[in-house]
């Protein structure tokens, strides 16, 4: 017991003296992660009645983590159109996938076998769409002139 106290204290020991540059190198925890892309995670639960939550929202460029489960024996699915996401959903069991959503639009999850239903709604950020400025035809007047 003494040995295992005496390890962690030397441990903690270090840790304390080292530098934050090395620490953050040597733990690999900061610099090293690409933080661009935003990961939001979704649990969905496959019931009797049906998924939930029946209805999803991220934004575009998002990456998306399903954590898929049953609360039922029967035999389950999660299928996500237009994303190749198939995840069988057991009892007991959790499968996980990763999506990102590149484009806008209100895309399907549902069950062939069960026939239950859901969506996922992914929509622009706020604010980071730049609008095209375009003059309109009125006030800029051009004649098409023969050439001499």
């Amino acid at each position: 017991m003494l040995g295992v106290l005496m390890k962690r204290y030397f441990l903690y020991v270090i840790v304390a003296l080292m530098p934050l540059e090395l620490m953050s190198e040597e733990l690999g925890r900061f610099g090293k992660k690409d933080f661009k892309s935003p990961v939001r995670e979704f649990g969905v639960i496959a019931t009797k009645s049906g998924y939930f939550p029946e209805s999803m929202f991220a934004y575009v460029g998002e990456k998306a983590r399903f954590f898929i489960t049953s609360t039922d024996d029967t035999p389950q699915c999660f299928l996500l159109k237009d994303h190749n996401v198939f995840l069988s959903a057991e009892k007991g069991k959790m499968q996980e996938a990763i999506v990102e959503f590149k484009y806008p639009g209100r895309f399907e999850y549902y069950c062939p076998s069960t026939k239950f239903k859901g969506h996922i709604t992914v929509v622009e950020r706020p604010g980071t769409k730049s609008k095209v400025k375009r003059e309109i035809a009125s006030e800029k007047k051009t004649y098409w002139t023969p050439r001499d």
